[in-house]
């Protein structure tokens, strides 16, 4: 059953909250905010159009490893911030 006041012709959620469906996607709702999702998700068509066009997209970013910066990379920049934190004070003090 679609929720009354959906327009087919606009393809909208008339209250707004399919703004909600990448963050439902991925996961990154609150509680309360996944429970409303999941309420509304029911009954909108327009949101579960959103949903199904978002999936696949969000499977592939949750199954993807993060990336790793190389250990150098941690080191040189620690490098450096402390090379400038000492330049300031030189020049403050």
């Amino acid at each position: 059953m679609v929720e009354e006041g959906f327009d087919a012709r606009h393809d909208h959620c008339p209250y707004g909250i399919r703004r909600d469906a990448a963050g439902w996607v991925l996961g990154a709702l609150d509680a309360f905010g996944t429970w409303r999702f999941a309420e509304h998700l029911v009954t909108c068509l327009a949101c579960q159009m959103t949903v199904a066009e978002f999936q696949p997209a969000a499977w592939a970013l949750l199954a993807a490893s993060p990336l790793r910066p190389p250990e150098h990379l941690a080191a040189a920049t620690l490098a450096r911030v402390r090379q400038a934190a000492r330049r300031t004070q030189l020049s403050l003090g």
